[in-house]
């Protein structure tokens, strides 16, 4: 298994479970350190992730670091919450976000499409009809997806699932867009009405 710390640069590195013990024994990690691997659902210090560290690690060969900050860093230090190297295992930890809530990205997915094919009845729906067809359609392969690359880690499923996303987000903008001009352009008629 795969463990990841962070530097005082706040780096990710990759390493196997003996080499991150040897480098607490050495002195150059500390049992602050805070370390990740595929079983951890956030990033803990070593003390933590590993107990059975021992207490003469090499907390003594170097002087005392500031405390890390929160295990959830901020933007402007930019380390994800799990390594997103290309790995596997990163790939799975992101896809498991969407993967929770699939059956809601399916129920509006399904919704949407529902909502498209009753609007495409209409004579007004039938011009924009397509819009929530396409969303609902994008929100079907994003929940099949996402549950595919959790599985299996694949970083092809995961570019696809990204780009459904963006295309998603797009199409979601063009719709509001759209509700706005009718929106305004109702509100127009009925002030000179």
């Amino acid at each position: 298994m795969h463990w990841y710390y962070l530097d005082a640069q706040r780096q990710q590195n990759q390493t196997d479970e003996a080499s991150l013990r040897q480098l607490l024994e050495n002195g150059t990690l500390e049992k602050s350190t805070l370390v990740w691997n595929e079983t951890l659902t956030e990033w803990l210090p070593l003390s933590k992730a590993l107990p059975a560290t021992g207490s003469g690690s090499g907390a003594s060969a170097k002087s005392p670091e500031p405390p890390h900050p929160d295990p959830t860093p901020s933007p402007s230090n930019a380390a994800p919450a799990f390594p997103l190297t290309g790995s596997a295992a990163g790939v799975r930890a992101f896809a498991a976000i969407l993967s929770v809530n699939s059956g809601w990205i399916r129920f509006l997915g399904g919704s949407l499409v529902l909502l498209g094919v009753l609007l495409c009845l209409t004579l007004a729906g039938a011009v924009v009809g397509w819009l929530p067809v396409w969303q609902g359609r994008l929100l079907l392969r994003i929940a099949r997806l996402s549950g595919e690359v959790q599985g299996s880690g694949s970083t092809t499923g995961f570019s696809e699932a990204m780009e459904s996303v963006s295309t998603l987000l797009k199409l979601t903008g063009i719709s509001v867009l759209l509700l706005a001009i009718t929106g305004a352009g109702a509100a127009f008629v009925l002030l000179l009405g």
